[in-house]
């Protein structure tokens, strides 16, 4: 862990920047901070992407040798490498205003730097930083360790997932517009993953420092249930030895953390879990905390799934 610890802290030395997508008062998304950083740590390890102001950054095979200037074609090359699809992450780049400025994310990048093992904490502004951090680490594990080219899997950091208000300044919102414009594209047997942070305010389990992950879902997934009143019951699809310990399921109904999944289910049919890492104290102030534990058993449980056939059916 103590390598993977030290990528997902050299990845938020990086990124954690701010992101104001703007030149005057127009929106261009190269310009955000933020969107060159993460694209500086995907240039470094070699992983293809394209940067596009209606949905975020985009990262699938060979879809950089697609990149045009004309929207319509970069869309009908998105649409050529759904094709080919299996599973899809999606993990929001905005920032809370009283996040998303040097002096707060300078702090955290302090704190950052003094992380050494798994009996630490970390906290400041997590949501959702924190996660972008450890989806780069996690690409990097499956492409150099891993040998995982990633043809199957489709990446997308996101734009416009907080509110307006909270944000601060118009952005399009990225998963919705991606959905409403690819759904019809997008294979019957896709899986959608959402990284984010969880919010501590509506689960039982806001304390509970043994609980370091939360595999949330929506009312598309009460079928498969196994306890069909549960809150916290398991899904049918998942199997002995998929969920590592420490690992809990949730039921999020009305009071969900992701806005972005939110965007995924309302397409009916469309499967999509949230992979919530646990938090405590209030999601969305500097105090809001996690740990080093926490982090470690998110990354494991995430790259399980990148194991799993369910969602990766052609691995």
């Amino acid at each position: 862990m103590l390598q993977v610890l030290k990528q997902i802290r050299d990845n938020l030395q990086i990124i954690s920047v701010p992101h104001f997508p703007l030149e005057g008062e127009d929106y261009c998304i190269d310009n955000s901070l933020k969107v060159q950083a993460i694209s500086e740590v995907l240039n470094k390890l070699g992983i293809d992407y394209v940067v596009d102001d209606r949905y975020g950054i985009i990262v699938a095979k060979d879809i950089n040798k697609l990149k045009v200037s004309h929207q319509n074609r970069l869309n009908k090359a998105i649409k050529k490498r759904l094709e080919s699809v299996d599973l899809i992450l999606t993990s929001h780049i905005d920032m809370i205003s009283k996040f998303n400025n040097f002096e707060v994310l300078n702090k955290f990048k302090e704190e950052i730097s003094k992380l050494n093992n798994e009996n630490e904490s970390i906290s400041g502004p997590l949501d959702n930083t924190i996660t972008n951090a450890i989806l780069l680490a996690l690409l990097k594990s499956r492409k150099e360790a891993c040998s995982d080219n990633l043809d199957d899997v489709m990446v997308i950091f996101s734009i416009g997932e907080e509110m307006l208000k909270e944000r601060g300044f118009k952005e399009n919102g990225g998963i919705k517009n991606f959905m409403k414009k690819f759904n019809g594209d997008i294979n019957d047997n896709v899986k959608f993953i959402n990284l984010d942070v969880s919010a501590n305010e509506y689960h039982e389990y806001r304390n509970d420092t043994d609980i370091a992950v939360l595999i949330e879902y929506d009312d598309n997934s009460y079928p498969h249930k196994v306890d069909k009143s549960g809150k916290y019951s398991k899904l049918d699809f998942f199997k002995d030895g998929d969920i590592l310990a420490n690992v809990l399921f949730c039921d999020y109904g009305e009071d969900g953390t992701s806005d972005d999944l939110e965007e995924v289910t309302a397409y009916e049919e469309t499967f999509g879990i949230t992979l919530g890492l646990n938090t405590y104290g209030t999601i969305h102030s500097k105090s809001n905390s996690t740990s080093i534990k926490n982090i470690n058993v998110y990354f494991n449980q995430l790259n399980k799934f990148f194991e799993n056939k369910l969602f990766r059916p052609n691995l």
